[in-house]
């Protein structure tokens, strides 16, 4: 039986090496579309609100942690974080105005605490600029180990 400790080293170097796979044969709209996802993580740390307004589509319709339903666009805000960092597992194009993206993020509150997410956004372009029509976020579950094993 693999120890969580050596789960956890071995999930973090698979990231790792999928990493550079992810972000070296990107097209120009998965680059955008991931840039827009990094700025979304700026606005988030700095507190502003007006600037993350600008990333979302009207018509959003997305469902996050904090959420206990799918929401609207009128229910999205920035929220408090001191640190975070992203972790890319696939950002792929899927016509030339769509491009998913699905990472992982860690943040750090404002008491030092780290939190592991998982999170998709669906980017599309409107009238040449990227925004989120849709996404989801969850936690990361602590370890592999405590997952039932779905067939």
């Amino acid at each position: 039986m693999v120890r969580p400790m050596t789960s956890r080293i071995i999930t973090v170097l698979a990231i790792l090496c999928n990493i550079s796979h992810v972000l070296a044969q990107q097209t120009a709209s998965e680059k955008a579309a991931w840039e827009q996802e990094q700025a979304y993580w700026r606005y988030v740390k700095s507190g502003d609100q007006t600037g993350f307004r600008t990333i979302w589509a009207d018509d959003f319709s997305g469902w996050p942690s904090s959420e206990p339903k799918p929401v609207d666009v009128s229910k999205i805000s920035v929220w408090k974080i001191n640190d975070y960092k992203l972790t890319p597992l696939s950002v792929r194009e899927h016509g030339p105005d769509l491009v998913m993206t699905f990472y992982h993020a860690t943040t750090t509150d404002e008491n030092g605490k780290q939190h592991i997410g998982r999170l998709t956004h669906t980017w599309k372009r409107i009238d040449g600029n990227w925004k989120i029509i849709g996404g989801m976020a969850c936690d990361e579950p602590e370890t592999a180990e405590s997952q039932p094993v779905h067939h």
